[in-house]
């Protein structure tokens, strides 16, 4: 899956926009591009967070910024892409890993407004950072879109597993494929679009009942960047490139 460069090689100099950066894998992503030389712009609403996270990516000095806003709202994307123009011009790698889940049973057990913050984030959030990125992403080097979905937006099986308890989540990441889908063949030949499941990893979101660790997922994303630059409008799920 992934190409003869080592990290350090292919990351060096990549400038990479990453959502959801306060915690979890994509806290764990951020640290992981700024280690091997990447440029990080990071975006995530948590205040409390975010203000740990600062300390804990000070060591990378200029090479990251932190933006503290809700990628829900279309004003936070204006406001990525704003940072992204002063600081670089363009852009290599957006990675849209923002996401909520809640737990509750099927759609009609759940909370009446559940299903709207969860399409909020997990979907619009996506499309909205494409929007705003993407004269930027135009400009970058190979410039790849990775949105983060999940093994819950297969289709083939759901019926059968029965696996009721995060129905909004599920139906958000059925969208995120969608609009994978939608922008990949418009982008073909100009800019990658993936979506991406890192698998059931021990984060907040994953519970410790998850199958693995950190590293696993950073493994993945680093695969998965690494995949040949004209692959587009797939679903990498573990080890696993999915055409629908």
């Amino acid at each position: 899956m992934s190409t003869r460069l080592t990290d350090s090689e292919f990351f060096k100099g990549k400038r990479i926009v990453v959502t959801g950066v306060s915690r979890g894998i994509g806290r764990a992503a951020a640290e992981f591009f700024l280690s091997n030389g990447a440029e990080v712009i990071g975006v995530s609403k948590n205040p409390v967070p975010m203000r740990k996270t600062k300390k804990e990516l000070a060591k990378f000095g200029k090479a990251v910024s932190l933006i503290t806003a809700d990628v829900g709202k279309p004003a936070t994307s204006r406001r990525v892409a704003a940072e992204v123009k002063r600081r670089w011009g363009g852009l290599d790698v957006l990675f849209n890993c923002a996401a909520v889940l809640y737990r509750d049973g099927c759609l009609d057990q759940e909370k009446e407004d559940w299903l709207e913050k969860t399409l909020r984030v997990n979907v619009l959030g996506i499309h909205y950072m494409i929007r705003a990125c993407l004269p930027y992403l135009l400009k970058g080097v190979q410039p790849r879109i990775l949105n983060f979905s999940s093994a819950a937006a297969i289709i083939s099986g759901a019926f059968e597993r029965g696996d009721h308890d995060i129905a909004s989540y599920r139906v958000s990441k059925l969208a995120v494929n969608a609009v994978t889908l939608v922008y990949a063949p418009r982008l073909k030949g100009k800019v990658s679009v993936l979506s991406f499941d890192p698998g059931w990893i021990k984060t907040e979101m994953g519970g410790p009942d998850a199958k693995d660790e950190m590293p696993e997922a950073i493994r993945r994303i680093s695969d998965s960047l690494k995949l040949d630059w004209q692959v587009t409008g797939k679903f990498v799920c573990g080890e696993n490139i999915y055409q629908w």
